[in-house]
């Protein structure tokens, strides 16, 4: 079985993301039963319940994965490309 990974990026997200999170179910779910799907949820450093969100995804769906990127870590990349 062949097995596609969707990355979503999110930042501050909390409205979008269920919405979101329905029309991803619904498309893949219906259209390729003979494939597998996996949700990548990066949370870039969001400020209010989006990672929340991710999480309770995760929790009820084994196709979930999340990514929390840290402001230190963002921080750090940043001064590493600049030098």
């Amino acid at each position: 079985m062949d097995k596609i990974s969707i990355i979503v990026p999110c930042f501050d997200e909390q409205k979008a993301l269920p919405i979101l999170y329905k029309e991803l179910n619904k498309v893949t779910e219906s259209n390729f039963n003979d494939v597998e799907f996996e949700y990548i949820f990066v949370n870039d450093g969001s400020s209010d319940k989006t990672f929340d969100i991710i999480k309770e995804f995760a929790k009820n769906d084994k196709r979930v994965i999340y990514i929390y990127l840290f402001l230190e870590t963002l921080e750090k990349k940043q001064q590493c490309m600049q030098a």
